[in-house]
């Protein structure tokens, strides 16, 4: 395991130099948190123009609710996803934890085609890409 303290100096330039040899960045931060640190996209892009850069959020990088914390039973809730669990009158929180599972699934999905259109075009040749993946929208479509 490596740790890096991207709020160092030290830190920011061995996160550079790791990014330059990168195939795949994911972070889960909260939208804008990246940005602050320095690792926007106009910055990333310069250091590897092929990064597949995975953004997984609660409700998104973008919208009214980006900022909001939340939990798995707040992304089921509030995409109507309870209504196909348990019955009317009572709706039954599922277990494993579906928005969390559901969501990492549809990351590594997202992430592996971005990867094959990228190869299309030779390692390291190809464009990378952003990907904005929500653990709600992520429900919406389960």
């Amino acid at each position: 395991m490596v740790a890096i303290d991207l709020k160092a100096e030290d830190g920011k330039q061995a996160f550079k130099t790791l990014i330059q040899f990168a195939d795949v960045l994911l972070e889960f931060y909260r939208p804008g948190v990246l940005d602050r640190l320095g690792f926007d996209r106009k910055t990333l892009e310069p250091l590897n123009g092929g990064l597949i850069h995975g953004a997984l959020s609660g409700y998104g990088q973008t919208g009214p609710k980006r900022l909001r914390s939340g939990h798995d039973i707040n992304y089921i809730a509030s995409t109507g996803a309870f209504s196909a669990s348990g019955i009317h009158e009572r709706p039954v929180m599922t277990w494993p934890p579906t928005a969390d599972y559901a969501s990492a699934q549809q990351t590594v999905v997202a992430i592996l085609g971005a990867l094959v259109v990228r190869s299309r075009s030779g390692p390291r040749c190809g464009k990378g890409a952003y990907l904005d993946i929500s653990l709600a929208e992520t429900m919406l479509a389960w």
